[in-house]
């Protein structure tokens, strides 16, 4: 009596496996051919900050929302910035509630790294857990602060809340912002 065998075999698991081996190869050759490679925070190297042209102009919630796109190795959008104290730094930001109080949107910035005008790292932000900045308050990019400890002499952004779908980032006191387009974000 012949026997057929009914389910699974290895054999049929081992071509399963690599079909899908094959599909995410593909699909990841495919995108870096159509798209151009992700790239990380960790790849945005300080001469790019130092070369950036920093404007004074508010940057507003549906701009951060547009660029999402360009750097999908990194949550939030990249954002360059020229502090008051001449300081140059790479910040992935994003509108959205954090868990430390989830009811109220806050600026939060995933990842930061706020470096000297020749390049050494001052200091990083966010990380492992993102900083939650509340809005409508000033923010000192340079020393790490918010609030209160941000004076207005000295702060470099303005957070500002003008409803639940708009929400403005403010350069202060000779500071200034720039995103960087998704051309520049390219190897």
């Amino acid at each position: 009596m012949n026997e057929s065998r009914q389910g699974l075999t290895y054999g049929k698991i081992m071509l399963i496996m690599l079909a899908f081996i094959v599909v995410i190869v593909g699909a990841a050759f495919l995108r870096q051919f159509f798209v151009g490679p992700a790239i990380g925070f960790d790849d945005v190297p300080f001469n790019w900050l130092a070369s950036a042209t920093y404007d004074q102009e508010a940057l507003d919630s549906s701009q951060l929302q547009r660029f999402d796109p360009q750097t999908p190795a990194m949550p939030g959008t990249l954002v360059y910035a020229r502090t008051s104290e001449g300081n140059l730094a790479k910040l992935t930001l994003v509108f959205a509630n954090c868990l430390i109080d989830p009811q109220n949107l806050k600026l939060r910035i995933n990842n930061g790294t706020v470096y000297s005008p020749d390049g050494a790292v001052l200091h990083r932000i966010g990380g492992v857990t993102a900083l939650c900045v509340d809005l409508d308050q000033n923010y000192d990019l340079d020393q790490g602060s918010d609030g209160a400890r941000a004076s207005d002499a000295e702060a470099d952004l303005r957070l500002i809340y003008r409803s639940q779908g708009l929400q403005i980032i403010q350069p202060l006191n000779n500071s200034g912002l720039y995103l960087p387009s998704s051309d520049e974000l390219s190897f």
